[in-house]
C-alpha cells in the first residue's frame, strides 16, 4: 500500500524523506493523489536533494499518451541516446545501457506516465541499478511499485499557506469561503495567492466564479487566466507547446508582439508559470499545462509549434502536442 501523508505542510516534507528513503536500486515510488495535490513539487525536492548527493538524475515529462516506440525515443533523447529511427529492435538495449552505465534514478511526471508503467518495469528488470520515481494520480500497479499518497491540505494549513502566499494576509486571516473554494490543493492556494497579490483580495473575491464541488483546480485556473490583461491568456496557450523546461529566449520565439520576456514575466508573477531554477529556464505545470491544451485553438497551437520549429532544429520524430496527443 504505501505512505499516506495527510495534509499537513510538514507532510509535505516527511513525503520527500519517505520516497528518499524508498529509493533502493530497483525500486519503483509512484509518487500519486489528486491533480495540484503537490506530486510534481514533492519529485522536484528528491530530485534536488539527489543532485546535490552527486546523484545521477534524469527527468522526463511526459505530455499525452505514447506508442512503446515513442516512449523510447523520449526516454533515449532524455538520457543521451543516440539510436536511428529505423533501427526499433535497438532502442531498449540502447536506452538499457545508458541507465545502466552510472547509478540512476529516473523521474516521469504527466500523463503519459501511465501508459509508461511496463515499460518501467521491463527497464527496472534490465537495469539492477536503477531506480525510478514517478507521479501520477493512482498507483500504477507492478511488483516493485512503492506508492506514497498525497492528500489535500488541511484547512488549517491552507489557511496558513495562503496567509504566507498572500502578502496582504498580515494581520487577518483569509476569507474561510476563499479557503474552503480552493480544495486543498497547494496549486490552486498558488495561483489564488498571485492574483491577490496583483489585484487586491476584494477584485479577487469579486470576479471568483461560483464554487463546484471536485473542481478546484481547474476553477483557480480560470480564474487566474480572466484576470491576466489582454493578450495574456493566449501568450500562456502558446507556452503550453513546451513540454518540461524551457529558456526565456525561446519563449520569446513563440510569443508574437512586442516586449514577450515582460510578458513572460508577468505569468511568472500570477504564478502560471514557473521559474524552473537557477539556470533561468521556465515550466508550466503540467495542471495549467493541460488545462491549456484542451482549451487551446488548435491553430493557434500549431502556429506556436511553427514559430518555435522556424527557429530550432527539431529532431524528425518530435510533432507538436494537442489535447488529443501528437500531431
Amino acid at each position: 500500500m504505501g505512505a499516506v501523508f495527510d495534509g499537513s505542510m510538514g507532510d509535505r516534507a516527511l513525503a520527500v524523506t519517505e520516497v528518499l528513503r524508498e529509493l533502493a536500486p530497483g525500486a519503483c515510488v509512484t509518487v500519486h493523489g489528486a491533480p495540484g495535490v503537490g506530486k510534481s513539487s514533492v519529485a522536484r525536492e528528491v530530485c534536488a536533494r539527489l543532485r546535490a548527493a552527486q546523484r545521477r538524475v534524469v527527468v522526463l515529462e511526459l505530455p499525452t499518451r505514447l506508442s512503446r516506440s515513442e516512449q523510447l525515443i523520449h526516454l533515449g533523447a532524455a538520457v543521451g541516446t543516440a539510436v536511428r529511427l529505423d533501427e526499433p529492435a535497438a532502442w531498449f538495449g540502447a536506452v538499457s545501457r545508458s541507465l545502466e552505465a552510472v547509478p540512476t534514478v529516473l523521474c516521469l511526471d504527466g500523463p503519459g506516465t501511465v501508459e509508461l508503467s511496463a515499460l518501467v518495469h521491463e527497464l527496472l528488470d534490465a537495469c539492477p541499478r536503477l531506480s525510478v520515481v514517478l507521479c501520477a494520480w493512482h498507483l500504477l500497479g507492478g511488483p516493485r511499485e512503492v506508492g506514497v499518497r498525497l492528500e489535500p491540505l488541511s484547512a488549517a494549513d491552507s489557511a496558513r499557506l495562503l496567509s504566507r502566499l498572500c502578502l496582504s494576509f498580515h494581520s487577518h486571516a483569509p476569507p474561510p469561503e476563499l479557503v474552503a473554494s480552493l480544495g486543498g490543493l497547494p496549486l490552486a492556494i498558488e495561483l489564488v495567492a498571485a492574483q491577490v497579490r496583483a489585484l487586491g483580495l476584494r477584485v479577487v473575491m469579486a470576479q471568483a466564479p461560483p464554487a463546484r464541488s471536485g473542481q478546484a483546480l481547474e476553477r483557480s485556473i480560470e480564474a487566474a487566466v480572466a484576470c491576466l490583461p489582454a493578450g495574456g491568456a493566449e501568450d500562456l496557450l502558446r507556452l503550453s507547446v513546451f513540454c518540461g523546461a524551457f529558456e526565456g529566449t525561446v519563449a520569446a520565439r513563440v510569443l508574437p508582439g512586442a516586449h514577450p520576456l515582460e510578458r513572460l514575466a508577468l505569468l511568472v508573477e500570477r504564478a502560471l508559470v514557473h521559474s524552473a531554477g537557477e539556470d533561468g529556464s521556465f515550466h508550466v505545470l503540467d495542471g495549467i499545462r493541460s488545462y491549456a491544451l484542451r482549451v487551446a485553438p488548435p491553430e493557434l497551437l500549431e502556429d506556436a509549434w511553427r514559430a518555435h520549429c522556424a527557429e530550432f532544429a527539431t529532431p524528425t520524430h518530435v510533432r507538436p502536442v494537442t489535447a488529443q496527443g501528437l500531431a
